[in-house]
């Protein structure tokens, strides 16, 4: 089992400026991580990146041995503004149409 420093930073800033946000894997069980690809690529396929804001896969962390620690994604600042509070009647409807 690998484990990663507390302070391990989860918002990086990759080679070409894109900042990404990092997610890290547990090593338990690989097949959560198998799915997460697959679905990644699926998203990739479906070039869906173009038409909304949703994560996409930078890339991948691993260690020395190539055991993956983590999954490099789009990093969104939703400013603590979630799907959740904005479907709630009170929100604005500026808000809820961007």
């Amino acid at each position: 089992m690998v484990i990663l420093p507390s302070n391990t930073p989860l918002k990086v800033l990759l080679n070409d400026k894109i900042i990404a946000f990092l997610e890290l894997i547990r090593h338990s069980n690989k097949q959560p991580l198998i799915n997460k690809l697959d679905i990644y690529r699926k998203i990739n396929r479906a070039q869906l990146n173009n038409k909304i804001r949703i994560l996409c896969l930078h890339g991948l962390v691993q260690n020395d041995n190539g055991v993956t620690l983590g999954l490099l994604l789009t990093y969104i600042n939703y400013r603590h503004v979630t799907l959740l509070y904005i479907v709630e009647p009170e929100t604005e409807v500026l808000l809820r149409e961007r």
